[in-house]
């Protein structure tokens, strides 16, 4: 399995996230592979880092609740998402060997 090897090797990960402009001209974050990492902001130099940060936390809750990490889509929209069809696609790299430290870190507390 994916997770399996990326952290038996303490590799990145890349999620795939899409961005886009909403109809009021604020930015729209996407991760469809993580269900709750969704963010907008003004500039989309104020939402990346927030969006790091979300994607971090909820990476590492699923680590300390010993769930599975999603495999990832590498930039192709879900067939359920139409509204993410037209989007520009951009990949985060997360660091999971620092995350899955905190993560036993946390657990040990």
């Amino acid at each position: 399995m994916l997770e399996f090897a990326l952290r038996n090797q303490g590799l990145a990960m890349l999620f795939s996230f899409a961005l886009m402009t909403t109809a009021d001209g604020r930015m729209r974050a996407v991760v469809p592979d993580l269900p709750d990492c969704e963010l907008s902001g003004r500039l989309e130099q104020e939402l990346l880092p927030r969006l790091r940060l979300l994607v971090e936390e909820e990476v590492t809750r699923l680590l300390m609740a010993g769930k599975p990490l999603p495999d990832t889509r590498h930039g192709a929209a879900p067939p359920d998402r139409k509204d993410l069809a037209t989007a520009r696609w951009l990949s985060l790299d997360i660091n999971l060997a620092h995350l899955e430290a905190l993560a036993r870190h946390q657990r040990h507390r």
